[in-house]
């Protein structure tokens, strides 16, 4: 009895992607603006400050910190209304050599009791470099009915200093010409399997020719 059979397997591709980048945090205006702004109301100094990455490599995807928020609060027991511009500048050099920014509006407060916070409202939470089959920054953590909102953490007693860290997806899966590791595609394998079975019933078919000779 001859068994013919089907080898049947999962097609696919393995992407790997080496990406090398840096960022770069502004308040009010885009890269020529300071990282930290300083805002005040009544008795309460409220200092934001945004500290990024310098040439940072990864094998993507993953995750990654981009970079760390702390607010800084000096005083006593006023709201503070935070308000005004940030800009988030990414420059990458490789697989590609791209730049490109994420912009937001700062919104929310700061306050001691009860606690408020301040909060970054982003205008995109994903870009592309280059923006043609580039690599993909999608922003993670983010809150809102629109998804595009970072809440600060608040610190708790004057003098001292509250940290938020800045997350994203980091994707390269887009990129053309990064290394690629391909696996059998299905119908590659089921002819191989057929093939195979096609062999075996030739051979059962000559040995027992020989046998009744």
């Amino acid at each position: 009895m001859v068994v013919l059979g089907l080898v049947v397997g999962t097609g696919g591709e393995v992407r790997a992607t080496t990406i090398t980048y840096s960022d770069l945090g502004s308040f009010n205006t885009n890269q020529t603006g300071p990282n930290s702004i300083t805002i005040h109301s009544g008795n309460l100094s409220v200092t934001i400050k945004y500290d990024g990455v310098t040439s940072h490599t990864l094998n993507a995807p993953a995750d990654d910190t981009l970079g760390i928020f702390s607010v800084t609060a000096t005083g006593g027991s006023s709201n503070v209304n935070t308000e005004g511009r940030f800009f988030l500048d990414i420059s990458q050099t490789s697989p590609q050599v791209a730049t490109g920014f994420f912009s937001a509006t700062l919104a929310g407060s700061v306050k001691f009791s009860p606690e408020k916070n301040a909060l970054i409202e982003f205008d995109q939470t994903s870009i592309q470099l280059p923006s043609l089959n580039g690599v993909t920054y999608t922003l993670l953590g983010l809150t809102g009915s629109a998804h595009n909102t970072l809440v600060l953490d608040t610190p708790n007693s004057s003098g001292t200093t509250a940290t938020t860290l800045l997350r994203a997806r980091i994707d390269g899966s887009g990129v053309i010409n990064s290394p690629v590791v391909a696996a059998p595609e299905p119908s590659t394998l089921t002819m191989a399997g057929i093939n195979l079975g096609v062999l075996g019933l030739g051979y059962a078919w000559r040995r027992r020719k020989a046998l009744t000779a």
